[in-house]
C-alpha cells in the first residue's frame, strides 16, 4: 500500500503549480475559438470515440492479464480508513 508520506511532496509540488498547466491550454483555446466553434462536432466526436477505445483497451488488457495469471491482486483506495499516516 502506498503511504501518503511518500507521495505528499510530490503532490503538493504538482498542486502549486497547476495553475501553470492549464495557461497554455487556455490561451490555446482562445487563440482559436472561432475554429473550435466551428468544427465542434468532430472534436466532441472525437473525444468521445478515443476515449471508449482507451476504456476498451484497458479492460481487455486488464481481463487478459487476469486470464493469464500475471496480475497479482492490486488495492487501489483512497479514502482514509486505507491510507496509512505517519
Amino acid at each position: 500500500m502506498i503511504k501518503l508520506a511518500w507521495v505528499t511532496e510530490a503532490s503538493e509540488l504538482r498542486l502549486k503549480n497547476l495553475s501553470m498547466l492549464f495557461v497554455p491550454a487556455g490561451v490555446g483555446v482562445m487563440v482559436y475559438f472561432d475554429l473550435i466553434a466551428q468544427q465542434w462536432l468532430p472534436l466532441v466526436l472525437a473525444t468521445a470515440v478515443s476515449t471508449a477505445a482507451v476504456i476498451a483497451v484497458t479492460g481487455l488488457t486488464a481481463n487478459f492479464l487476469l486470464r493469464k495469471g500475471g496480475a497479482h491482486e492490486v488495492v487501489a483506495c483512497c479514502h482514509p480508513p486505507c491510507l496509512e499516516l505517519p
